[in-house]
C-alpha cells in the first residue's frame, strides 16, 4: 500500500471507501462489498478524509500568509501527528536533516515533522 492511509490493519485504502461513498453507495452496501469493515470504519474513513482536507487548507493558508509577508525568507517548522515522541527525538530528526533543508529554510519554506518523516514545502508564490 505504500504511504496510502488504510483502515486499521485491513489494508483497505481510506480513498477506496471515500470513493465508494462518493459513488453513492450506502454504508450497508460498502460493508457488504467489504465484509471486514464495520459501519464505524466507514464513518472513520470519512472523518479522516475531512480532517486531511482541513489540514491541507490550513497549510495552504499558512504558506500564503508567510509568502505574502514578503520577508526575505520566512520559514516555519510544524510538528504534526507525532505520537509517543519526545522533544529530544523530534529535535534530533530536524537537526539530522538541517544540511538537506538549509537552503530551503533560507529561501522560505515550511518544514513538517511527522512520525518518521521530515517534509519541506516551498513558499514560492509568483
Amino acid at each position: 500500500m505504500g504511504d496510502a492511509p488504510t483502515i486499521r490493519a485491513l489494508r483497505i485504502p481510506v480513498a477506496s471507501v471515500v470513493s465508494m461513498v462518493a459513488d453513492g453507495m450506502s454504508v450497508d452496501e460498502i460493508c457488504a462489498d467489504l465484509p471486514d469493515l464495520s459501519p464505524a470504519d466507514v464513518v472513520e474513513a470519512l472523518r479522516y478524509a475531512a480532517e486531511t482536507v482541513r489540514e491541507r487548507q490550513r497549510g495552504h493558508r499558512l504558506r500564503t500568509l508567510l509568502a505574502a509577508s514578503h520577508e526575505p525568507g520566512p520559514s516555519v517548522v510544524l510538528v504534526r501527528r507525532v505520537v509517543g515522541r519526545r522533544v529530544e527525538q523530534l529535535t534530533g530528526l530536524l537537526v539530522a536533516n538541517l544540511p538537506r533543508a538549509a537552503d530551503d529554510l533560507r529561501d522560505g519554506s515550511i518544514v513538517v515533522i511527522g512520525d518518521d518523516s521530515l517534509r519541506v514545502r516551498h513558499l514560492s508564490i509568483g
